[in-house]
């Protein structure tokens, strides 16, 4: 059992900035990709990211599935979970994403990593794969993780600035 490639990407997801290293990542994975929004808004705007980041990979010659969010589909998720070569977590909302990936998803996502599936998360995608984390609707106190990148918290931009974050 080999544990698989982790990508951690700052921003700027599914844009021509990222097509070479998201090639990159591709070229060391096996399909399918499979999208899980959970940074997103339920409804439509996790429809939104879902379709821009299967229309992103697919451009790049991937198979691409999209998991149902978990929010509403909790079964669903966890079937899309099951043959994965690559996971992609795009970024929005780090505490949303950080409810979605708590629980069985989350315990999905570690046995799916541990099995030798690669992992690419943007911003929020990122920050949740770190030992901690800074949310900032969550009172800006480090919180922690799923914990693959041991070592490293990661806090959310905020074009309105705001206060120096405590990542220790």
């Amino acid at each position: 059992m080999s544990v698989g490639l982790l990508c951690l990407q700052g921003g700027r997801e599914l844009t021509s900035e990222c097509r070479e290293m998201d090639a990159a990542v591709l070229d060391r994975t096996d399909d399918p990709v499979v999208v899980l929004a959970g940074a997103a808004r339920r409804g439509s705007a996790y429809a939104g990211a879902s379709a821009r980041a299967s229309a992103h990979y697919a451009a790049l010659g991937a198979e691409v599935l999209v998991a149902p969010d978990p929010r509403d589909d909790l079964p669903g998720c966890l079937d899309a979970l099951t043959e994965v070569g690559l996971l992609v977590l795009p970024g929005g909302s780090p505490g949303s994403l950080l409810g979605v990936v708590s629980g069985p998803v989350g315990d999905r996502i570690g046995e799916l990593h541990r099995g030798g599936a690669a992992i690419s998360g943007a911003s929020a995608g990122a920050m949740v794969l770190c030992d901690r984390l800074v949310v900032p609707d969550r009172g800006g106190e480090p919180v922690d993780g799923l914990g693959f990148v041991r070592g490293l918290a990661l806090a959310h931009w905020s074009a309105t600035g705001g206060p120096r974050w405590r990542v220790g």
